[in-house]
């Protein structure tokens, strides 16, 4: 069975590009509403994923949608001009971690870090 849906997202921190958004009208023009549109969705698919993976979870099945994820932050990143600095960086990754503990699965250390080019 999947993950049960209202579980993942209850338990989840606040969104990255929430923090973000919050940031914009301080001053962090690093940010731009297509970037935030575009993080947004791809945030969405891996939550999508990761409820759509059988129970238990295994780090296994797990990986290919962490892979997928930070990919995408990848070419988002080119694309919008490299809005994911440290800070940004920081929070993605517990946003992930939380996420797939969540989900039932735990990694050793930064399992982004093999992919991540922010």
């Amino acid at each position: 069975t999947p993950v049960h849906t209202s579980a993942l997202v209850d338990k989840l921190p606040h969104r990255p590009t929430i923090h973000w958004c919050r940031r914009m009208p301080e001053g962090d023009d690093v940010f731009t509403p297509q970037a935030l549109a575009a993080s947004d969705r791809a945030l969405d698919e891996f939550l999508g994923e990761l409820k759509s993976l059988d129970q238990p979870v295994s780090e296994a099945t797990a990986l290919p949608v962490v892979e997928r994820v930070v990919r995408r932050f990848n070419a988002l990143n080119d694309e919008f001009g490299y809005f994911v600095e440290t800070l940004e960086r920081g929070e993605l990754c517990e946003y992930s971690e939380t996420a797939l503990a969540t989900a039932g699965v735990t990694f050793d250390g930064d399992v982004t870090q093999q992919w991540r080019e922010w």
